[in-house]
């Protein structure tokens, strides 16, 4: 007999992408934090998501289609890979501060936003089950 449970694949992939978008958003804060110190290098936190089954043959989730050009391209994000690395030098040549204000700027913005979606999805998410343990009352 299958164990079935209420917290599936989904919620425990948006959990740990928020917890990553979390972490993220500290580093780029800090990054933020450090621009007038001389000598500090700005890192970032890259996550790649890997779009494939956990199978062997690694083949592509897709959504089952039922109209042509309604849904292109779309998988399943199965686990991520997440690496720190330092960002290359790009600021004022005599201070070597690697922080990028723009640049920064832009992926807390987007960081951000990516962080209220993935928060919109899991409480979507746990209002299903919600309903679903109320019997649609």
């Amino acid at each position: 007999m299958k164990t079935v449970t209420i917290f599936d694949k989904t919620i425990s992939t948006l959990n740990r992408a928020l917890d990553l978008r979390s972490v993220k958003n500290r580093l780029l804060a800090s990054n933020i934090a450090n621009i007038d110190t001389p000598d500090y290098k700005a890192f970032d936190l890259l996550i790649k998501e890997n779009m494939t089954e956990r199978t062997g043959e690694q083949k592509p989730l897709g959504l089952r289609v039922t109209r042509q050009g309604h849904i292109s391209n779309v998988r399943a994000a199965h686990n991520m890979e997440i690496r720190l690395t330092r960002l290359p030098s790009s600021t004022l040549p005599g201070d070597h501060n690697t922080v990028d204000i723009g640049k920064m700027m832009a992926s807390l913005s987007k960081n951000t936003i990516m962080y209220d979606a993935d928060a919109q999805l899991i409480s979507k998410k746990f209002q299903d089950l919600k309903y679903v343990i109320s019997e649609g009352k």
